[in-house]
C-alpha cells in the first residue's frame, strides 16, 4: 500500500472476488444486523428499515480462515450454535431509556474467531461515558473499535471491514499503526468514512491501552469457552 488504507466504493463480495483475502491479516466488523432499528443519541429507538439492513452471515466464508472479531445481537449469539468462536463483550453505558433502572449499561455481544496473537487476553471491555460526534446509525465508539485491533492483530497488519460505514474501523486502524482495507456500499457513508480515515493518517499513531484484563489464554480461545456453544 502506498497510503495505509485501500477503500472500496461498493460491495464487499465485488472487492473479494478481485483481490482475494491473500493481503488480509485480521477481519473486524459491525455487520447488519437486519433488526431494523436503531437507538438516536437522546436515546429515543427509531424502527426505520434501511435496504442494507439485513442479516446475512455470508461474509464471513471467505474469510474463516483469517482471524478477527464481529459484533453480533445477543438474540443471535442465543439461538444459533456458536461452538468454535470467542464470546467477547463490550460493557457500554447504553443510551436507551430503561425505566427503573440505573445505571443505565448494556452488554453488547462479539464474537471472535481464529488465533488470536499471544499477547490477547481481553475478552471484556467497559468504556466508561464519552462524547463523540455520531455519523452513523451504529456507530461504535474509537476506544472499543482500537480494543477489538489491538486483541487481535499486530502492528503492521491489515485490517478488514467489509461493512466499514462511516469508518471507525479504518480510523482506529490507522490510529494503532495498522493498514486498512475497508468496503461500504453506501456512497453517503462511503464518502463520511474516506474523509474520517484521511483525517487520521495526519493524527498521532496510538498504542496505549488499559482495558479490564482476563487471565492470558496464550490466544487459545478454548482455553476459556470450551463449553461455548
Amino acid at each position: 500500500m502506498s497510503v495505509p488504507y485501500k477503500l472500496h466504493k461498493g460491495d464487499w463480495r465485488d472487492y473479494i472476488r478481485n483481490h482475494g483475502v491473500n493481503n488480509i491479516s485480521a477481519v473486524i466488523t459491525d455487520p447488519p444486523y437486519g433488526t431494523g432499528e436503531h437507538t438516536r443519541q437522546d436515546g429515543e429507538i427509531i424502527k426505520s428499515r434501511q435496504k442494507w439492513d439485513v442479516w446475512d452471515f455470508s461474509w464471513f466464508e471467505p474469510v474463516k480462515n483469517l482471524r478477527g472479531a464481529f459484533f453480533i445481537p445477543p438474540a443471535l449469539v442465543l439461538s444459533q450454535n456458536w461452538k468454535g468462536f470467542r464470546l467477547m463483550s463490550w460493557n457500554s453505558p447504553c443510551p436507551m431509556k430503561w425505566k427503573n433502572v440505573s445505571p443505565r449499561y448494556g452488554i453488547q455481544s462479539i464474537l471472535g474467531f481464529g488465533k488470536f496473537p499471544d499477547k490477547a487476553s481481553l475478552d471484556w471491555y467497559k468504556l466508561p461515558n464519552s462524547i463523540q460526534t455520531v455519523e452513523h446509525p451504529h456507530q461504535k465508539p474509537l476506544e472499543v473499535m482500537r480494543w477489538l485491533i489491538e486483541t487481535v492483530s499486530e502492528v503492521g497488519d491489515t485490517i478488514f471491514d467489509p461493512f466499514m460505514g462511516s469508518g471507525s474501523t479504518g480510523v482506529a486502524a490507522i490510529q494503532t499503526g495498522r493498514n486498512f482495507i475497508g468496503c461500504e456500499i453506501s456512497p453517503e457513508y462511503f464518502a463520511i468514512a474516506e474523509s474520517r480515515i484521511k483525517s487520521a493518517v495526519y493524527q498521532p499513531v496510538l498504542f496505549a491501552r488499559s482495558p479490564t484484563k482476563r487471565a492470558p489464554d496464550k490466544g487459545n480461545a478454548s482455553a476459556q469457552f470450551d463449553n461455548f456453544e
